[in-house]
């Protein structure tokens, strides 16, 4: 019987919160994903990007073919025998292992796009926290 006797203003903010937590953080943990994939780790657009020795590991005498993107926000090419859908640059185990001597670069550069897109990421919360008292 109570609930009934709120004002209009607390079901207007009860809305409001709702959508908040609803939609707006879900998206967020998504869309990061894409900012991460689209603007600063972003896949090679050639098939053809490879090492110049395909069966080694990168180094500074097995760089990349003329078919790569040059710069930091594009993903290196890793020799053939390391499966990119395989390499997890975040696992301890991983990273003790042979593969990780190969895949130092592609994870340094994925760790450098991650530490950036967070980053981004963290402004709008950053804005709402330090701005929340002043616009109530």
């Amino acid at each position: 019987k109570d609930v009934g006797k709120f004002q209009s203003s607390f079901w207007l903010l009860t809305v409001c919160c709702l959508v908040v937590y609803g939609c707006v953080l879900p998206f967020n943990n998504v869309v990061s994903t894409i900012l991460l994939e689209r603007d600063y780790f972003k896949p090679q657009t050639s098939n053809k990007c490879a090492l110049l020795h395909p069966n080694y590991c990168q180094n500074s005498t097995n760089g990349v073919n003329h078919y790569c993107e040059d710069g930091h926000n594009w993903q290196v090419p890793l020799p053939d025998f390391v499966d990119k859908d395989k390499v997890v640059c975040t696992d301890k185990d991983y990273k003790k292992s042979t593969g990780d001597k190969c895949a130092h670069e592609y994870c340094d550069r994925e760790n450098s796009a991650s530490k950036t897109a967070a980053t981004i990421f963290s402004i709008p919360y950053f804005m709402s926290a330090t701005l929340s008292p002043f616009l109530g």
